[in-house]
């Protein structure tokens, strides 16, 4: 059996969610060739379970490369190869490779990335139900503007905060600022902005802007300290709304 055959029928049974008997291939193959099976398979189950994305069709490209020119002890172009790729990912020539830090670095997407994904949607279309699951596996949060009375969350905090003409959000790590437990309006009859827990919470938020330009482009800003991306919705071709996008973990 050759290595090439054996990645295949290795690729397939992956796909079909086979269970694997790795001392079949070690059987059929050489002592060298077996050893690079061994090195070569825990990429194609990273690839199969790794989104794509452009870092990883770069590193996939590099995966490929290796496996075509893989020869370390065969020659000079198989070893520089195997250095290359070791070195693009930063896993150490004696190391075994650390999956674990490949697919989070693969994986990964920032703020800026997903900035750029939703740059130019039109209003109604912000964002799909994937894409905010999507920002929540990484972590991250998504503020566009509905209408002229609210700022929408989506992604690893889903809410919706009213701002009429504009407005304030406060969030903390749980996000959005929420009253306290006590009832305290409903007890003493009293406005929020009189509770002394609730106000010692408030200081410690961060604080998002919604400033409404009304009758000007675009209609919607936000400001805000937090670390943040930004991105244009635009309202039958005409600038909307300039959203952002944070990481959760920067309440």
């Amino acid at each position: 059996m050759t290595i090439d055959y054996a990645l295949r029928i290795y690729t397939d049974m992956i796909n079909a969610g086979e269970n694997i008997d790795i001392a079949y291939f070690q059987s059929n193959l050489s002592k060298d060739d077996f050893a690079e099976f061994q090195e070569l398979t825990p990429f194609i189950a990273l690839i199969k379970s790794t989104k794509l994305n452009d870092k990883f069709q770069k590193t996939f490209e590099k995966v490929n490369e290796y496996k075509r020119n893989l020869a370390m002890n065969k020659s000079d172009k198989g070893a520089i190869a195997a250095y290359q790729l070791r070195k693009d990912l930063e896993i150490a020539h004696v190391k075994p490779a650390d999956l674990i830090k490949i697919k989070e670095e693969i994986n990964a997407m920032t703020k800026e990335q997903f900035a750029a994904m939703l740059n130019g949607r039109e209003y109604g279309n912000e964002i799909t139900r994937e894409e905010c699951a999507l920002a929540k596996e990484h972590g991250l949060v998504i503020v566009y503007a509905y209408s002229d009375d609210n700022m929408e969350f989506r992604g690893a905090i889903h809410d919706e905060e009213g701002c009429n003409n504009g407005g304030v959000a406060y969030l903390d790590k749980n996000g959005l600022l929420e009253a306290p437990p006590c009832g305290f309006e409903e007890r003493f009859e009293e406005s929020l902005e009189e509770c002394p827990y609730y106000q010692a919470k408030k200081k410690q938020s961060k604080i998002i802007n919604a400033v409404w330009r009304d009758n000007r482009i675009p209609r919607w800003t936000y400001e805000t300290d937090i670390p943040h991306e930004t991105f244009n919705i635009f309202w039958s071709g005409t600038p909307w709304c300039v959203g952002i996008v944070f990481e959760v973990a920067a309440l």
